[in-house]
């Protein structure tokens, strides 16, 4: 039947862009506080993992709701990444100095 085959896809589709959140976080955030933003990502991510369980219950009380709010959840989430900036060939941030300068980051030889 097709049904396991989905469930398994979704399972390793949430699986890897759990993963690939992690990579692009780390790629983002200026060394001087990237532990401290890993962090918080980290925790929002158990908070997301905490409240999930209750929104599959809501759809107990109003069927079908729970996929809504998935749903929504996903493709804000999709969207709200296109305005992340690209790092391939990038100079990472070094300080947040670096990170607002849009990645225009000046090096000095010493």
């Amino acid at each position: 039947s097709v049904g396991p085959f989905l469930a398994l896809l979704g399972k390793m589709c949430i699986a890897a862009s759990f993963k690939t959140s992690y990579i692009i976080s780390g790629e983002i955030f200026p060394t001087s506080i990237r532990t401290s933003a890993m962090g918080m990502v980290s925790a929002m991510a158990r908070v997301g993992s905490i409240l999930s369980p209750f929104i599959v219950m809501l759809g107990e009380s109003l069927p079908g709701i729970q996929f809504i709010i998935f749903a929504i959840l996903g493709l804000s989430g999709g969207l709200l990444s296109l305005g992340l900036p690209e790092t391939k060939d990038k100079v990472l941030p070094e300080t947040l100095g670096d990170m607002g300068a849009g990645g225009k980051v000046k090096l000095e030889t010493v």
